[in-house]
């Protein structure tokens, strides 16, 4: 590997031919600068607050750049690729940016949950199904709409025939049609099925229609008359999806029943049956690729190991480097349903799991023959649980139910030691421990209310987020929170010096920064036990962060206030979306209208491109 200040020499050579270009416009400057620009990219260089403004960098690959706070004031970026880049609070005022690349659209903004969508064979027809909102097709040259059919109120699975002319739908209320894009007009509506039409397929010489459905079966229709051809009858659970083979010979079905069945759609005919170890089946591709659902996961303390909650009651322990099982067949087998959350201790001897059955089970793994029933929620007076989580120690598991209801439980002994119900009228959804072990963390439907085991009332309230909490984790220190929330927004919490002269002891806490840059929910949040102050998030989004904590003046980022901290994103990886919060676009040159719609959406700034209502893009009729 080459040597860090060799390294960092390179960058610096490199960051000078960019600076160069700001002042010589020759071909082979810019040249050179576009070159030197997109190498610093990709190797991951952050350029976060830098002054590049009247660079030269036409055509250069930036995509996946973290430009937060950069001036690109009066830059040429004609050309440059800036898919999926960073550009928050980034001065683009007089640049440049004819053709530039971000590798997305505007937002579509239909006003109804879509429910399916799907793009035509020929790419000029994009169809959606809404719930309650029926059927539009969009041209996908202009993404004007084409018409809108709205008498088809509970599409679920869209599909277009091979010629683009068709398009066919499967409703939940059991029927399934076909409407004719070209014309404007309904082909025929049906009804054959007794549950909800989950999938559809059109046969590759277009004569013949396949629907999957709740009620076990799978339709062959014929596509001209909506005649039933044949009823398929073999899955003993919902069928989920089908497909019909490239060649139209034959027709492949998947069900929850852990099955992907071979029809002969000339015939009716059943084939082979291929049952996947993995569970049951969600979805097909051609050749068959039935998707396990995994229902819960957990690491060990050391990072080496992870288990695994199935849908068949089991749980199993990986190694992480190899992907496999630890030892040939080690598998903890108790429940009889699907195992829905799991808990590793901190000193790597003891797995929780609860499962559908509704118990909770601890496993020995220093003893995998011995496992503990510590609770059957159909014999006690609590239920439904939200989560449960072991101490830093170890020694003790706590449970919070959606009840209200806080379990704890002695790993050593499998002793029920508490078994609460607090009156707060809120069902618990996540728990932490404090570092101390003193106090629990328990996040509900909205807020995070902190409980020290002993009193009848929260000792703090953390209000702030405007959805269920998701995920919550203390600083080792004890003194720092972060959370998360379906709102797909991150908090920072910090405990505040006690008023010594309150009648009343009141814990209290302040939200002293927000990050609001995801594009789904965060799902865990992990403090950095070595480095002060810098914690991780991964967010459903597919992307991993590191943030870290600062006080105002040591730097800039997101969740600058006037609690005078700053969080600062230091890394990501896959961060998947571009990101442009308060990004300053007046004045470019050359940017396309569908461009500077996108970035608006992103919360760029521009006086000149207006929104609709709730910052949506209005689709023109």
């Amino acid at each position: 590997m080459r040597p860090r200040k060799a390294r960092l020499d390179f960058n610096q050579q490199l960051l000078s031919v960019v600076n160069l270009s700001k002042t010589d416009a020759a071909v082979t400057t810019t040249t050179g600068a576009t070159n030197a620009i997109t190498i610093l990219v990709k190797a991951g260089f952050n350029f976060n607050g830098a002054d590049l403004q009247g660079i030269k960098v036409p055509g250069a690959d930036l995509s996946e750049g973290q430009f937060d706070s950069t001036l690109f004031r009066g830059a040429d970026l004609v050309g440059v690729n800036l898919t999926r880049s960073w550009l928050r609070q980034a001065d683009l005022r007089n640049a440049k940016m004819e053709d530039v690349r971000f590798g997305e659209l505007p937002n579509l903004e239909t006003g109804r949950w879509v429910e399916a969508c799907v793009y035509s064979p020929d790419g000029k027809i994009f169809g959606v199904a809404q719930r309650g909102g029926g059927l539009i097709m969009y041209d996908t040259s202009t993404w004007n709409m084409l018409c809108q059919v709205e008498n088809v109120r509970d599409a679920f699975c869209v599909v277009f025939s091979h010629n683009s002319r068709d398009i066919v739908y499967g409703c939940n209320d059991h029927t399934l049609g076909v409407w004719d894009c070209i014309n404007g007009e309904k082909v025929f509506h049906v009804k054959g099925h007794t549950e909800e039409v989950t999938s559809v397929a059109c046969s590759p010489c277009g004569t013949q229609i396949a629907s999957a459905s709740n009620d076990y079966t799978v339709r062959i229709w014929n596509s001209q008359t909506g005649e039933s051809v044949f009823v398929l009858k073999g899955h003993t659970h919902k069928a989920r999806s089908v497909k019909y083979s490239p060649d139209g010979r034959h027709l492949v079905s998947g069900s929850w029943d852990g099955t992907i069945r071979f029809w002969d759609p000339e015939t009716g005919e059943p084939g082979v049956v291929v049952t996947p170890p993995l569970g049951g089946v969600y979805s097909l591709a051609y050749s068959p690729d039935g998707h396990n659902f995994v229902c819960d996961i957990a690491f060990s303390p050391d990072g080496r190991q992870i288990a695994s909650g199935r849908n068949g009651g089991k749980v199993r322990l990986w190694d992480v480097e190899t992907c496999l099982s630890i030892v040939e067949g080690l598998v903890l087998k108790g429940h009889k349903q699907a195992v829905v959350k799991i808990a590793l201790s901190p000193c790597g001897r003891w797995i929780a799991s609860f499962s559908r059955d509704e118990t909770i089970r601890l496993w020995d793994l220093h003893d995998t023959d011995q496992q503990y029933i510590l609770a059957d929620l159909d014999e006690g007076n609590y239920s439904g649980i939200g989560d449960m989580m072991f101490s830093p120690s170890g020694h003790q598991l706590v449970v919070v139910c959606a009840t209200g209801h806080v379990v704890l439980f002695v790993a050593d002994t499998q002793e029920l030691v508490q078994c609460r119900k607090l009156v707060w009228k809120e069902a618990f959804q996540k728990v932490a421990y404090s570092p101390n072990c003193q106090q629990l963390a328990l996040g509900t439907s909205r807020t995070i209310k902190l409980w020290d085991f002993v009193s009848e009332e929260p000792s703090a309230m953390l209000d702030g987020h405007n959805g269920m909490i998701v995920s919550m984790a203390y600083t080792p220190c004890g003194q720092w929170i972060a959370s998360s929330s379906v709102d797909n927004t991150v908090r920072v919490w910090k405990r505040q010096p006690e008023d010594v002269e309150a009648e009343v002891a009141m814990e209290s806490w302040l939200c002293v920064a927000s990050i609001l840059e995801f594009f789904n929910t965060v799902q865990d949040i992990a403090w950095n036990p070595i480095v002060p102050m810098e914690f991780v998030t991964g967010c459903q989004d597919g992307s991993v962060r590191v943030w870290r904590v600062l006080s105002y003046g040591e730097g800039e980022g997101e969740g600058e206030d006037e609690k005078g901290v700053v969080v600062k994103m230091q890394w990501g990886t896959n961060l998947g979306l571009l990101c442009a919060s308060g990004l300053i676009m007046k004045d470019v040159g050359g940017l396309s209208a569908e461009n500077k719609k996108l970035l608006v959406q992103r919360g760029a700034i521009d006086d000149y491109v207006t929104l609709g209502e709730g910052g949506r893009l209005d689709v023109e009729e």
